[in-house]
């Protein structure tokens, strides 16, 4: 899943197309940990193989010749953070409060959208109830809020995970 990278998708659909038509090229993809050059390789090696490409992988060299074009991916926004979030878990019941909570906490990078998600479902702070996730047994970490959270929690269970955080 690519959330996000639609330009980059773009990119990677001209290069398959002009190596269909028998023009070769390379595309470079850069950027810092985390920020999704595995995901996007990988994808992209999926998208090749269904044109029925032979899709050959290797590690990481130092690039010698001519590059005719570089990916730099950039940090996804708050927008695409949310929008990935929700299509990791699946569902739409995903609250607007959870979402932007595990946007605002990855920073951009997709990887940790979905570490964030692991966490929150890990260890059982969000939970799925039929199709709909919503905050889960959350009683045990009253102990370690700061007496106004643990107040509104108790106040106000809905919507509780983003309070909590």
């Amino acid at each position: 899943m690519l959330v996000g990278r639609e330009e980059e998708a773009r990119h990677i659909e001209a290069a398959l197309a002009g190596a269909a038509a028998g023009t070769g090229g390379t595309l470079l993809v850069t950027g810092e940990a985390g920020i999704g050059k595995s995901r996007l390789v990988c994808e992209a090696a999926g998208v090749a193989g269904a044109h029925e490409f032979a899709v050959l992988t290797g590690r990481a060299v130092a690039v010698l010749g001519h590059l005719t074009a570089m990916l730099p991916l950039g940090r996804l926004g708050l927008a695409d953070s949310a929008r990935m979030a929700r299509a990791c878990v699946g569902a739409a019941g995903l609250p607007d409060a959870v979402q932007s909570l595990v946007a605002q906490r990855a920073e951009g990078l997709p990887f940790l959208v979905e570490e964030v998600l692991a966490s929150l479902i890990g260890g059982r702070s969000l939970i799925e109830r039929d199709g709909r996730w919503e905050a889960g047994d959350l009683s045990s970490r009253l102990p370690r809020l700061p007496p106004g959270r643990a107040r509104a929690f108790r106040r106000c269970r809905a919507g509780a995970a983003g309070v909590l955080g």
